[in-house]
């Protein structure tokens, strides 16, 4: 019977593990509606990425992320929010300038030092 529950909780846990509730949840807590706003207005969108690898809780590691975030290049100024507890991040950027996809490989050769990497989550402001 033991083993039958144990069998149960491992598949219970994979199929809970890919319900999109943790992506919901990694979006929100870097989402910035004045960002956001201020984005859809100019034609701009904003991108939420998952960092993966090991990440402390520490107020110098968020930090220096926010600086590798802030002086990618294609980033706009001051729309870089970081949650190291969700591990997660999100930048606005002018599509016309860059894209999403340019500015995560700049990124993950910054962070690739950290032995972090980023998983694309969602992008508002094209048709989304």
């Amino acid at each position: 019977m033991k083993r039958f529950f144990i069998i149960f909780f491992t598949i219970v846990s994979v199929d809970a593990a890919a319900c999109g509730i943790c992506i919901d949840d990694k979006v929100a807590s870097c989402y910035d509606h004045a960002v956001v706003m201020s984005a859809r207005e100019r034609g701009h969108e904003v991108a939420f990425f998952a960092i993966e690898g090991s990440l402390p809780l520490r107020a110098d590691v968020r930090a220096a992320l926010l600086r590798a975030v802030q002086g990618a290049r294609g980033v706009l100024r001051g729309t870089a929010r970081v949650s190291l507890e969700s591990a997660a991040l999100s930048f606005a950027y002018d599509p016309a300038r860059a894209t999403h996809g340019a500015i995560q490989a700049a990124l993950e050769e910054r962070l690739a030092r950290r032995g972090l990497r980023l998983k694309l989550l969602w992008v508002l402001g094209r048709a989304s």
